[in-house]
């Protein structure tokens, strides 16, 4: 995610990578590869994580996101895009759906 940012980003993009899963506490960086290849792990994140991470919760950290991205000098007005993979599929076209006048686009 963060090589995805980071090459959107170069091309003149303001790039916001939030954590959806701040809301749990420290977590050592997870490798999707080993997670959904191990059932108890694959449990510990939905759990541990997904519980946490509710579309009220993300729609929550969104509107705050709009709002630090309005108050940005670099950023131009008007509507933006987002995007996310798996979850953050979701929670894009959540997104999308709940501030329809803020994000005028979303891929997956």
């Amino acid at each position: 995610m963060l090589e995805v940012g980071e090459r959107l980003a170069t091309h003149g993009y303001f790039v916001l990578l939030p954590d959806l899963f701040y809301r749990s506490g420290a977590y050592e960086p997870m490798d999707p590869h080993v997670i959904f290849a191990d059932p108890g792990m694959r449990k510990t994140l939905m759990e541990k994580f997904s519980a946490r991470a509710t579309q009220a919760n993300i729609m929550s950290d969104t509107q705050a996101f709009l709002g630090y991205l309005a108050a940005q000098p670099d950023v131009r007005p008007g509507g933006i895009g987002i995007t996310g993979y798996c979850m953050g599929g979701l929670m894009s076209l959540t997104a999308a759906g709940t501030y329809p006048d803020r994000v005028v686009a979303a891929g997956l």
